[in-house]
């Protein structure tokens, strides 16, 4: 529970590694966010995280801490990443090679979720460990949020593809789709249907049809 690793961390701050570092960290950040001049109980940390996920709050601490919980649970097996099982075909196969001419292709992820996040999913996949697969990370704060078209020009730049190579972008997210396309930064935008995907209406459903393949301009 989110009390029991609370007050197992607490104690274990005595003896500092990363995770405990970060902790800490988390743990300065959220008596200066209460404005606290006190270093914050265990019972005062768990309530203010329980509180700030009640209100589906972004603060900082709050994913440091979220992101220790995924690393313990993903190493100690009590859970690991969903990966569908086109995207680990694709995922191996284009590390090597892709395609008729055999060009090499690199994957990269951008995800709302933080890169430590999807370095632990990838890391622990129910595929086994696809880190090797995987040249780089995204996420809003290197590059901004998914649904703003700058932040697919960010990605191009940080990327620094050559004109002879092209970036595919693969989503599930229809205001993603149109940032992707808005941007014209992105050579390929491809929408995929998933399970438990929102219902998407006339007009969307046109828009993925008709702009599934976008090249950018030169």
């Amino acid at each position: 529970s989110l009390e029991e690793f609370v007050t197992q961390m607490y104690p274990a701050t005595a003896n500092p590694n990363e995770d405990t570092l970060a902790f800490l960290m988390a743990l300065e950040a959220a008596t200066k966010h209460v404005v606290s001049d006190t270093t914050l109980s265990p019972q005062e940390f768990t309530d203010l995280l329980k509180s700030s996920m009640a209100s589906n709050s972004k603060v900082p601490f709050l994913k440091v801490i979220q992101g220790l919980i995924w690393k313990r649970g993903y190493q100690l097996g009590h859970f690991c990443g969903h990966v569908f099982d086109d995207t680990d075909h694709f995922m191996r196969r284009a590390s090597t090679s892709f395609g008729p001419n055999s060009i090499s292709t690199n994957v990269d992820i951008y995800s709302s979720g933080s890169i430590a996040a999807q370095k632990l999913l990838f890391k622990y996949s129910d595929h086994g460990d696809l880190s090797d697969y995987i040249r780089g990370y995204f996420d809003p704060t290197t590059v901004g949020i998914k649904t703003d078209p700058k932040s697919y020009v960010e990605i191009r730049r940080n990327i620094s593809v050559g004109e002879s190579h092209k970036i595919l972008f693969f989503t599930d997210s229809v205001p993603e789709v149109e940032a992707c396309i808005a941007s014209n930064a992105i050579d390929l935008c491809v929408f995929f249907r998933r399970p438990l995907n929102n219902p998407v209406n006339e007009a969307q459903e046109k828009l993925c049809w008709n702009t599934e393949y976008h090249p950018s301009s030169p």
